[in-house]
């Protein structure tokens, strides 16, 4: 490009260096007049000192005839000071132009004579120009030329610059002496203050009815100016000194200021002061869509963002989501959420809320002519009177735009309410008379009644009451603050007592109301048939569940069969058979037997009572075998330790050797059978013994319960042969019962010693020792049963002799019963399918 050939020439034979902020301006020899050379540090921050003028008439009054062209000064200009020539810096730090615009143009031309020779096309070339920063250098363009064409006449345009500038502020404000305020052109005034200033500039006007940024509000504030006038007489180099304070924040006080003297536009006016002035139209209160319409078309400019915050303001149904305003305006949610953010900061100022000014007023004086507080729903109704309103507006969607007013507050459903401090909401007088409503001849009364009996009372005893109607609210708060006296339901003033028989939700409450007015216990059917003939929601319960629900409630129990009272009341005593037998349990502290049970409760309970309740109460009672029953919880805390601390020293040994030293069940289940069968001189016939230790297993397997661990010979029921199984299955128990001394065989009887056989003769200690062993087989199988389990490596306890743990069998070998004698080490046999018996 041959401009920037040019300009790199220029940089090179430039002759003064720059300082600070500052710009140095070097006319070059040999070029055309205006042509200046600038390196600028700070192009943000830059503003001039002098007044901006129409630099294209300067340059025509300075002598250039054509620009481009080498062309002499005339005559007539040629003494005119230098300092009133027209800058390129000056004219870029006042145009509304963007930071990219505003650099290309610093960086590439040098005046404003070389940008206008430059064709759009050229533009182009340019780095950092884009499509849209063309636009706008094209329309900058076409502005500097279009004010080239408006400019005066020689000869008016050199008596204006002999004017100085405090002159021209005192003229009428126009586009021309607008730029002479420091606010734009950074130049301070000599012996002028905004006083000073024309009446057209309005200088006296405050800046809290002005919408500016958070960022500039803060720092004019900060600066301690507070009228409009301050602001245009500040100078903008100074404003742009402070902190966060840069060229948007400037143009944007710039904007308003142009806005508010050129064109007439007020922001702060109220609504009144505008349309008395005929400045703005007046707010349509012919509907409320209209009303909301009219109200955002002044608050936002946008016509899409108006469309949208009336869409959250006015809606038939409910609120549309932003979802739904994306998809209807083809933008994001995000976007749309970002639109009403902003709409709403915009809203709540101050200058846009008096725009509503009357409206507001209007509202206050229904809610205090109601008694000072009324929901959404009344409000509706009472606008669409007031107003003449053909439709009533949507409760919800008036509640969004209350929120305006009522800042801080949000109203989510049409039930909300809004309050105005009023000497009725502290007045003691209605809720007197409400106290001493007289409710004998009729058991409800309409809201409506309520609230025509107090305001009568009022106006006897109120001189300052001008109600003329309490809204349903009001009554609704005094009812609430009766101490629960009374109730408000479906618009209907109902006592407490007559609210809860009649429309009582919980069933608990209504057994208990019926019980207090009947004064003693009575039978559930007959509980069951007030509440059928009064309530609404249980005209058709049942007796049955009446009765359920009653055993439930700690309110009520049970006095008689099939009585019941309050336990307030302190006349019960009953108990359920289930309740019964718990307490039987509790106070015995070990299971107990289904027969024993029995004829401790015999004489309060049918023997099939009990034995229904003990069958089918399985979440309180659980059968562990041998007729005896115990606590579900209870049984799991037990412990085979704890149970052999109780028997007898001489028994103790027979437990702890029957209990340990045991990897498969055969010693429990053959002590079980053994202790359980045997006559009362110790002997049981050894084939009934086998028998019975056989059926054992085979009643297990016939349940469909786990009969043995996988490795365990008696797993093999159905595979073998009966009689196979029971021989070999009960071979090593029997030797290991002999070994130990405690069992001894003749001929074909096994008999207990004689000393165990006479402290078992105690039916106490024989159920006791019968328990153990119940419950060492209970620990064997949960063990066996758990997932985690895995026969051939779980433990069978530790030698009680030794103090070492014994060892574990192999998966595929098949374990043979043996247990060792109280003389006797460990020893294991096992026997391989292929092979002989290995010693260990």
């Amino acid at each position: 490009m041959k401009f920037r050939k040019r300009k790199n020439i220029l940089k090179r034979e430039k002759a003064a260096l720059v300082r600070g902020e500052k710009s140095t301006l070097i006319q070059e020899k040999g070029h055309p007049p205006g042509k200046i050379d600038i390196k600028i540090f700070s192009a943000s921050k830059y503003t001039s000192a002098y007044p901006p003028i129409n630099f294209l008439a300067d340059c025509r009054e300075n002598g250039v005839e054509s620009i481009g062209e080498n062309k002499k000064k005339t005559d007539d200009n040629q003494d005119a000071p230098k300092k009133n020539m027209p800058t390129w810096q000056e004219l870029l730090s006042t145009a509304d132009l963007s930071v990219r615009a505003a650099n290309v143009l610093l960086n590439n031309f040098s005046s404003c004579d070389e940008f206008l020779l430059c064709n759009v096309n050229s533009l182009r070339d340019l780095r950092n120009c884009g499509q849209k920063t063309i636009i706008e250098l094209a329309e900058f363009r076409e502005s500097i030329i279009a004010v080239g064409c408006r400019t005066t006449t020689h000869e008016q345009k050199i008596q204006n610059r002999l004017l100085h500038a405090e002159d021209l502020l005192k003229f009428p404000p126009s586009e021309e002496n607008l730029m002479f305020l420091p606010i734009f052109n950074s130049g301070e005034l000599v012996n002028f203050s905004w006083n000073d200033l024309h009446p057209g500039f309005k200088g006296s006007v405050s800046l809290s009815g002005f919408v500016f940024s958070v960022r500039a509000s803060k720092i004019l504030k900060g600066l301690g100016l507070t009228t409009i006038g301050e602001v245009m007489v500040y100078p903008s180099g100074n404003l742009l000194t402070q902190k966060n304070f840069g060229r948007k924040c400037l143009k944007e006080v710039q904007n308003i200021i142009r806005s508010f003297v050129v064109s007439g536009d007020l922001p702060l006016a109220s609504y009144t002061a505008q349309t008395d002035s005929g400045l703005l139209p007046a707010i349509d209160y012919s509907s409320y869509e209209n009303l909301v319409v009219s109200f955002v078309r002044h608050c936002l400019k946008i016509k899409r963002n108006q469309e949208i915050v009336c869409s959250r303001l006015n809606f038939p149904d409910t609120m549309p989501t932003l979802e739904q305003l994306g998809s209807q305006f083809c933008i994001t949610r995000e976007r749309v959420r970002q639109i009403l953010k902003r709409a709403n900061s915009l809203l709540v100022v101050k200058a846009h809320r008096d725009l509503l000014s009357d409206f507001w007023e209007i509202i206050e004086q229904i809610i205090i002519g109601g008694g000072g507080i009324i929901s959404l729903v009344e409000l509706a109704v009472a606008l669409q009177t007031r107003f003449e309103w053909t439709h009533t507006p949507n409760p919800s969607a008036l509640g969004q735009l209350l929120a305006i007013w009522q800042t801080g507050m949000t109203f989510a459903s049409a039930s909300d309410q809004l309050s105005v401090d009023t000497p009725c909401l502290s007045c003691h007088h209605p809720l007197e008379l409400l106290s001493h409503l007289d409710l004998s001849e009729h058991d409800s009364y309409h809201f409506e009644v309520v609230g025509n009996k107090i305001l009568t009372y009022c106006k006897d005893h109120c001189d300052r009451n001008s109600i003329q109607k309490f809204h349903k609210a009001f009554i609704k708060q005094i009812v609430s603050a009766a101490n629960s006296k009374f109730i408000f339901h479906d618009d209907v003033v109902f006592p407490s007592d007559r609210w809860l028989i009649r429309h009582g939700e919980r069933l608990e409450d209504l057994i208990v109301h019926v019980l207090e007015n009947h004064g003693k216990p009575i039978h559930f059917s007959e509980i069951g048939a007030a509440i059928r003939k009064e309530n609404i929601k249980y005209r058709e319960i049942s007796d049955h569940n009446v009765h359920a629900a009653m055993m439930r409630y700690d309110t009520v129990e049970i006095v008689q069969r099939g009585i019941y009272g309050l336990k307030a009341w302190g006349v019960g005593g009953y108990r359920s058979v289930s309740t019964a037998i718990e307490d039987l349990l509790n106070a015995h502290d070990l299971p107990m037997r289904r027969s024993e049970i029995i004829k401790h409760l015999a004489g309060e309970y049918s023997e099939q009572n009990i034995s229904a309740a003990l069958h089918n109460c399985s979440n309180r009672f659980v059968s562990i075998g041998e007729g005896f029953y115990d606590q579900p919880e209870r049984w799991r805390k037990r412990s085979l330790s704890g149970l052999i601390d109780l028997l007898p020293d001489a028994l103790v040994n027979l437990a702890r050797f029957i209990t340990t030293n045991n990897n498969c069940s055969y010693k429990l289940v053959l002590a079980l059978v053994f202790i359980r069968g045997m006559d009362e001189k110790g002997v049981f016939y050894l084939p009934t013994l086998k028998e019975r230790f056989f059926n054992f297993y085979l009643g297990r397997q016939k349940k469909g319960e786990l009969v043995e661990a996988a490795a365990v010979l008696m797993r093999r029921i159905g595979e073998l042969g009966d009689n196979e199984i029971k021989n070999k299955a009960i071979k090593r128990p029997l030797e290991s019962f002999l070994a130990s001394g405690l069992w001894s065989q003749k001929y074909s009887s096994f008999y207990l010693h004689e000393d165990l056989v006479e402290l078992l003769a105690n039916a106490a200690v024989h159920s006791l020792l019968l328990i153990i062993l119940l419950k060492g087989i209970d620990e064997y199988f949960t063990a066996i049963i758990l997932p985690s389990s895995n026969y051939s490596k779980t433990s069978i306890g530790m030698d009680t002799r030794t103090g070492e743990p014994p060892p574990c069998l192999s998966d595929d070998s098949e374990e043979e019963i043996m247990n060792v004698s109280s003389e006797s080490t460990l020893s294991i046999t096992l026997k391989k399918k292929s092979w002989g018996k290995i010693p260990l």
